[in-house]
């Protein structure tokens, strides 16, 4: 038999755990953030419209567009959690996001696009 092994940004909502901000702080984990978010997927990379909420997803390396359908119900950070909250240099504010059944990549870019 193979080895077969299980993507940790595997999407739906019944993989691993989803735990509070308390769960987190209290188990001294560090959130990683997925790396379609974070850019550094070498095969997607996601643009993100300020303006209108469109998001497209390419290949970097075929300028192909890619469905953006199968990254949407990935987790948005590792361990699995209930609320983010996100600083960024070019707002003024945090950006707060948060689902009782764990922060998706959508999830993430939905509520994010709003406070924008």
């Amino acid at each position: 038999m193979a080895d077969t092994k299980v993507d940790k940004w595997l999407e739906g909502t019944t993989y691993g755990p989803v735990m509070k901000q308390t769960d987190l702080y209290l188990l001294g984990a560090a959130l990683t953030i997925n790396p379609i978010l974070s850019g550094d997927h070498p095969d997607v990379k996601i643009s993100f419209n300020v303006a209108s909420g469109e998001i497209a997803a390419t290949n970097p390396k075929t300028d192909e567009e890619l469905e953006w359908a199968p990254f949407q119900e990935q987790p948005a950070v590792l361990p699995r959690c209930t609320t983010l909250y996100i600083l960024c240099k070019q707002t003024p504010w945090c950006i707060h996001v948060e689902n009782r059944t764990g922060v998706t990549v959508k999830v993430r870019t939905d509520l994010g696009w709003h406070h924008l």
